[in-house]
């Protein structure tokens, strides 16, 4: 399964050679890794997840949260981003999709899908020793918009259970 790998915001800003090829500010950068992203998805539409999940990641990143594991699994479930920002924890779930003709992508984290991630979330505090950290059980939701534009809607939901 191909990843594409997204910067963090400090080496964009630390990378002369970076900025010299995007002369821009790190929001138009992340602009930029969103719109290519995105129009990747036209070529590549089976890879919707994956992709979805590379443009939450640099959609946080631009946000200033520290990506700490990007599908962490344990027994049969898996979160989708780990992130870490002012001291909180934050479970993410990607959703995504092409069209409304389904309903939203948040629509589909559904209550069997929450324990899940909560049941994930568990081991993780407890692997990493983590069991007294402050938590936070968030979805993004990214709806792809306009065929072959590159755009795409972010609906951040925090605390969404």
């Amino acid at each position: 399964m191909p990843s594409i790998d997204v910067p963090s915001r400090a080496s964009v800003a630390d990378n002369d050679e970076c900025l010299a090829l995007f002369p821009c500010t790190a929001r138009d950068f992340f602009h930029s890794i969103f719109t290519a992203i995105a129009s990747l998805l036209q070529a590549m539409p089976e890879k919707l997840g994956t992709i979805a999940e590379e443009l939450a990641a640099a959609y946080f990143l631009e946000r200033d949260y520290l990506v700490m594991e990007k599908n962490f699994r344990a027994g049969p479930g898996e979160i989708d981003l780990i992130l870490e920002k002012d001291g909180v924890i934050v479970f993410v779930e990607v959703k995504a999709r092409r069209s409304l003709r389904y309903g939203l992508p948040q629509e589909a984290v559904t209550h069997s899908k929450q324990q899940t991630i909560r049941r994930v979330a568990e081991a993780y505090l407890q692997q990493k020793k983590k069991v007294s950290a402050n938590v936070r059980f968030d979805v993004l939701a990214i709806t792809f918009k306009g065929k072959g534009t590159g755009h795409a809607l972010f609906d951040h939901i925090p605390h969404a259970f």
